[in-house]
């Protein structure tokens, strides 16, 4: 059984929330627990997937409004195991503004400096849609090719 409640099988790239199935499955994998744990080269591989994926979990992260860095901090670690740190996100953040993906305004914070809130901008959510797309192709592809077939 899958996050989304779904049971994968053949027909599983036929249903829509497949893709988040995958997604869940990739940042969640620890890899090789039969063996005691995963090995340093596949330690490294999964953390290049993950680098791999921040900027579209970002941006997902953002499409139902705007949050603060530490709200989308929280909706990132939300997600499971897609841990990442303000060291991985801010830096994200700023080259989405500068690329004009995301809008900055600050505000003032109950406690403490002023929030930054980020927002997707229409460009923003026309990227967010492009990857998605590609995203989904390209989880099809994978899992045919990994299950034996071809794409």
């Amino acid at each position: 059984m899958t996050p989304s409640g779904s049971t994968p099988g053949p027909n599983s790239r036929k249903n829509p929330d497949f893709a988040l199935d995958a997604c869940y499955i990739v940042t969640h994998y620890s890899g090789m627990e039969s063996t005691g744990g995963p090995t340093e080269p596949m330690r490294t591989w999964i953390a290049q997937l993950r680098k791999g994926l921040v900027e579209l979990c970002v941006m997902a992260a953002l499409q139902d409004g705007e949050a603060y860095g530490y709200e989308i901090l929280q909706r990132l670690g939300d997600a499971g195991n897609l841990a990442v740190t303000e060291s991985t996100v801010y830096p994200i953040l700023v080259r989405l503004a500068k690329d004009d993906l995301v809008e900055v305004r600050v505000a003032p914070s109950p406690a403490g400096p002023p929030r930054r809130y980020y927002r997707l901008t229409g460009a923003g959510r026309a990227r967010l849609a492009d990857m998605r797309r590609y995203w989904h192709t390209l989880v099809e592809s994978v899992n045919e090719l990994v299950s034996g077939g071809s794409p």
